[in-house]
This record gives C-alpha cells, structure tokens and sequence, in this order.
C-alpha cells in the first residue's frame, strides 16, 4: 500500500506497478512527473488507485496488459504533452476487468482523456469531464472500441458520466466492440461520435443520453440498439434516472 504521500520524478515515470500482484496507491499527490504519474504493466491484477491528486504529468493512469484493475475518485488536473502523441490522463490498453469510477478530469489536456483501447469487461461510470482545453484536434474527452487487431473489446459499460465542458478536439465515442458494449444514462453536452471505425462494431447499445446532437456524427444509427431513447439536449439534468 502506497498511501499519505507527495511523490514526484520530474526525469521519468512517478510510480510504476510491474508483473504480477496488486498495489493500492490511495491518498497521495503525484507529479510533477516527467513521464506517466502511474504506470501498470506487465500482467499486474487487483491494482487499485483511489483519491489522488494528479498534476503536471505527460500521462496520468496508464494501464497496459493488466486485469481487474480500480481508478477510482481520483483527481486528474491539467496534464502536458511530453514527448508521446497518444497521451491520456487514464489510459485502459489491452485490459481484462476493471472499474473506472467517479475519477474528475479537469483543465487541459493534449489528448484523449480517457482512452479504453482494446479492453473487455470494463465498467466506466460516474466520471466527470470538465476539459478546459484538448489540444490534438482529434483527442475526446473518452473513446472505446478503438482497435488494429479485429479485437475492440466487449461486455464495457458505461454509465452516470457528465462531459460538462470540452474546448477544442472531438466528441467522446465510441468505434468499436465485439459485442454487449453499452452506454446509458450518460450526458454529453459536446455530443457524442458512434460508428464502425475499427472494423468490428457488434452489440452496441446507446441509450437514454442526453446528447448534443447538433455536435454528434452518428452515420448510421441502424445498428445502434436504444438510439431513439436519447435525448437531444445539453441539459444533464435530463438525464433518466
């Protein structure tokens, strides 16, 4: 356990959770850092990092490889382009079982904020974005379902999260999925993008959002299940409950 601390590298990676076991990192500020403020690689389980602060990092959670992962009421405020294009305040690549929950991601950012890449059995839910800034013209403030294998992932669900601001880039989305990927209940006020980009686009279901709509590019909503619940509208207070 890692807990009660101000941890900083400014020359590399601030934390970093390799091979196998679980590590709770709770309670702690960290950054500045050079690289990414935790890293979790190489087949780690269980690894769980709650009610931090992260500032001043090229990457905040960046998960690789992993299983039965929690980033959970975490704080993740203004990261910085450090040498890396794909740069994300929490990243989820290759990633069996986890739960994203109740994370605040604020400021600016130079990518994708939340990045779920290949990943199965993932819960996202409840997570606020309020993104004063996104620098890559292509970044969001979340994407699933990207993927270059045929394998985007399946069984994700996501639920309760409120894009509240968002200057800059494109809307959240999803662009991919093996099967039993849903989105309910969520609110996206910079709307959202829902189409087949990574080749496989099975089981999607997108309903009861309040989504701008205007700011939305849903090409063909025929094979999204739920699409007529959705609410046109940037009122989160919408929402159904």
């Amino acid at each position: 356990v890692i807990s009660g601390l101000a941890i900083s590298n400014p020359n590399g990676d601030c934390v970093r959770v390799q091979g196998t076991g679980s590590v709770t990192i709770r309670d702690s500020k960290i950054g500045p850092c050079g690289r990414a403020a935790v890293m979790i690689t190489g087949g780690a389980a269980g690894t769980v990092m709650e009610h931090n602060t992260i500032i001043d990092a090229g990457m905040g959670a960046y998960v690789v490889g992993a299983s039965n992962v929690t980033i959970r009421r975490n704080v993740f405020n203004t990261l910085r382009r450090i040498g890396e294009k794909y740069a994300h305040a929490t990243e989820i690549t290759r990633v069996d079982g986890g739960l994203i929950e109740g994370n605040e991601y604020l400021g600016s950012f130079p990518n994708d904020v939340l990045s779920g890449y290949e990943s199965s059995n993932v819960q996202y839910l409840n997570n606020l974005f309020d993104i004063s800034q996104l620098d890559e013209p292509t970044g969001a403030a979340f994407t699933m379902g990207d993927s270059t294998t045929g394998n985007p992932g399946r069984n994700n669900y996501v639920a309760g999260n409120v894009v509240r601001r968002q200057v800059g880039g494109v809307p959240a989305g999803v662009f991919g999925s093996s099967g039993n990927t849903v989105l309910e209940k969520n609110c996206f006020t910079a709307g959202i993008q829902a189409y087949n980009y990574s080749g496989v686009f099975n089981g999607v279901t997108v309903r009861d959002n309040a989504i701008n709509m205007a700011n939305s590019f849903v090409p063909d909503t025929g094979p999204i299940n739920g699409w007529s619940t959705n609410i046109n509208s940037t009122n989160c207070s919408l929402v159904p409950k």
